[in-house]
């Protein structure tokens, strides 16, 4: 049998940790549901928030941080909310000052996906499916026992990262409201295992340091690596005829109506149709390449010449594989 919880305290406060795009979409509901919102963030997410009211800053977990939840949950009457939080939660924090009433909410089918890098991963692994998760915080990231889900087909016209964030965040709001509304309601959340013997972690990624495109990747992960490091990003990271001509490569899809390839031929221009380049893979299709960009963000498709040739250094592409990203509530850690 499955365990239930309910949250049968009524709580009339809400504390959000960390910082995404929608969270003003998220205040509003808790203010129409009658909870009064407060955010603990870090330095580096401050930055993101349009309006600095009810915000308080800690970069570490320390004795003042444990002091604040302590003066704000002194009634019990709070609910804690993880939601892209660079803070890691102790056992103390999880179950002494915030009584276990600490939940997080994960866009993806845990236990798949657990960690960051976001929609990169994603699309790197032609995932098309939406899961809306919120479960239980423990100290294993992403591992705790899952309250609720809801699963959602991504629309065909989903290919850059911030269109499946979009899409995401919109099934998100809806899924917030519920859980809610279900709290609310006093219902009986049937608790569900994050199993240990399935599922993956995948750790950040960094647009700048990881987006060197493999010339060599076989057609349709070739696509998947652009795509992923679409909008938001500054796109995938290559060279162009030699190696002092930087350039990152936007708006690109595949294209089946050439000759066959050689993995020889991979990275060459073999036409220039004015407003796009085709250029040769190492599988069955070419690319369409609208968007070739400088160092200042300018196309220069223009100047790209019929017969030139793409191509990335392997010492820069083992940049992809050899230095592990990390973040913190500061920022990229050096």
């Amino acid at each position: 049998m499955k365990k239930k919880i309910s949250f049968n305290k009524k709580f009339k406060k809400i504390i959000f940790f960390g910082f995404i795009d929608i969270i003003e979409d998220l205040i509003g509901i808790n203010k129409k549901l009658n909870y009064k919102t407060l955010i603990i963030t870090s330095s580096n997410q401050y930055k993101n928030f349009k309006s600095k009211k009810n915000i308080k800053i800690f970069d570490k977990i320390n004795t003042s941080f444990e002091n604040y939840l302590k003066e704000i949950n002194k009634n019990e009457d709070t609910l804690f909310i993880s939601l892209g939080s660079r803070l890691i939660f102790t056992k103390n924090i999880i179950n002494n000052i915030c009584k276990n009433n600490l939940v997080n909410f994960h866009a993806s089918r845990l236990p798949f996906s657990r960690g960051g890098g976001g929609f990169t991963w994603r699309i790197l692994q032609n995932d098309r499916i939406d899961n809306q998760i919120v479960h239980m915080v423990t100290e294993n990231i992403d591992m705790g026992k899952i309250l609720m889900y809801e699963k959602n087909l991504f629309p065909k016209s989903c290919t850059k990262p911030h269109e499946f964030e979009k899409f995401s965040n919109q099934k998100m709001i809806s899924f917030y409201e519920k859980f809610l509304k279900n709290i609310n309601n006093n219902f009986d959340f049937d608790l569900t295992n994050n199993p240990k013997y399935i599922g993956s972690y995948y750790p950040r990624i960094n647009q700048f340091d990881n987006s060197y495109l493999d010339w060599n990747l076989k057609d349709l992960e070739l696509i998947n690596m652009i795509n992923s490091f679409e909008d938001p990003y500054c796109g995938v990271t290559t060279f162009l005829n030699n190696k002092n001509i930087k350039v990152n490569i936007k708006k690109a899809q595949l294209h089946g109506g050439e000759l066959t390839n050689h993995p020889y031929m991979a990275g060459i221009v073999i036409r220039h149709d004015n407003n796009w380049i085709v250029v040769s893979t190492s599988g069955k299709n070419c690319l369409i390449i609208e968007e070739v960009l400088d160092k200042n963000k300018n196309n220069i498709l223009s100047k790209v010449k019929e017969g030139d040739r793409f191509f990335t250094p392997s010492n820069l592409l083992e940049k992809n594989f050899n230095k592990r990203i990390f973040y913190n509530s500061k920022g990229l850690k050096k």
